[in-house]
């Protein structure tokens, strides 16, 4: 079977580079239709161009990254005879909408991006999404049954992210990595870290910037927190797990908000990777993949207590700390490797692709 990843998709996204090594090592083959054209235009229409010229038997939109598939669905459902399959990572309309809040509801432009992901998921035979939780949203939103969405976990790519050999340090390094957008909850982290700002031993590295980046630095700054650091430069991709590796702990999101409660972020996938023990919000998208206690600590979100309690329970309990880190790795390698979700979904679209041939 041959497959056919299209779109303007940042192709080092850990997302995708884990779904495109998990096919091939399924023994798919897999072609790249992507385009990185400065201007928007002419990135969708070679895309468009690429993609409708593909003898294929399935064809992936590709998602992640800052640039989105939605816009080709309207050219690409043009294609017959093929598997069209759309990775519903992220949707415009949550995304800008709801979670960020760039427009409002009733806007027109939160009405163009709600079309836009609707005609996005009618018009494709497969659409993968990162959780169950987040498959209920969208069917809820957009109307689509749940009988066209297939869970594929979001995982990372495990030649990039290992166990490495441990650094010591003289304080307990508590990291935090990411685009601080609201689901993540970053105001959270703060107060958790004020909580403790008289612990010499513990401190926290803020790594990345983004739209939540400037209320997050103004509440650290008003708290006087001297246990916490910005980290603002960007690393690649290929350099995060240095950085992550200098962490104790690594923290996932504890937003509230209704997408924080239907994902689980990359830096979850990329800690458990790592071996690294994780700490993150207590959601029913955390609940289907994670243990508390055997795999990670979970606390209730927006709770800057519990976080704190959390932290340094860590801290204090060596043994706890090993057993998670140990726990989710292990369910990383057995779950969540591109090769482990490769061969989920190479099943998936062997058997979409059978039932389209059987109809022709």
């Amino acid at each position: 079977m041959q497959v056919t990843y299209v779109g303007p998709f940042n192709p080092d996204n850990g997302r995708n580079r884990s779904i495109i090594r998990g096919l091939r090592a399924a023994g798919l083959e897999v072609d790249i239709a992507n385009s990185n054209s400065r201007s928007r235009s002419i990135r969708y229409a070679r895309c468009a161009q690429r993609g409708l010229a593909s003898g294929s038997d399935v064809l992936i939109y590709g998602a992640r990254g800052t640039r989105f598939g939605q816009p080709l669905s309207l050219v690409m459902s043009l294609v017959k005879r093929r598997t069209v399959v759309f990775d519903a990572v992220l949707s415009l309309y949550e995304t800008f909408v709801i979670d960020r809040k760039h427009h409002a509801v009733r806007s027109p432009a939160a009405k163009l991006m709600h079309m836009l992901d609707r005609k996005t998921f009618a018009s494709c035979d497969i659409i993968l999404s990162d959780t169950n939780e987040h498959a209920k949203y969208y069917s809820s939103e957009f109307g689509v049954p749940l009988s066209k969405f297939e869970t594929i976990y979001i995982g990372t790519d495990d030649s990039v992210f290992y166990p490495r050999p441990r650094k010591t340090h003289e304080s307990f390094e508590v990291g935090f990595w990411g685009a601080y957008v609201p689901l993540q909850g970053v105001e959270t982290i703060v107060e958790a870290a004020s909580r403790l700002k008289d612990r010499n031993d513990i401190a926290f590295r803020m790594n990345g910037r983004g739209q939540m980046f400037p209320k997050a630095k103004t509440l650290a700054d008003e708290k006087g927190l001297r246990n916490m650091q910005f980290v603002q430069e960007w690393v690649s991709y290929e350099e995060l797990p240095a950085v992550i590796n200098e962490f104790d702990v690594c923290l996932g999101i504890f937003g509230s908000g209704s997408k924080s409660m239907n994902v689980i972020p990359n830096k979850v996938y990329e800690g458990l990777a790592m071996a690294k023990p994780v700490i993150t919000a207590d959601t029913p998208a955390a609940r289907e993949l994670l243990m508390d206690r055997k795999n990670c600590l979970l606390v209730p979100p927006d709770d800057a207590d519990a976080l704190g309690d959390a932290i340094l329970k860590l801290k204090e309990d060596s043994g706890l700390r090993e057993s998670i880190a140990s726990g989710g790795y292990e369910l990383f390698k057995s779950s969540l490797a591109p090769a482990a979700t490769g061969r989920r979904l190479a099943s998936v679209l062997t058997e979409c692709a059978e039932r389209t041939d059987r109809r022709e």
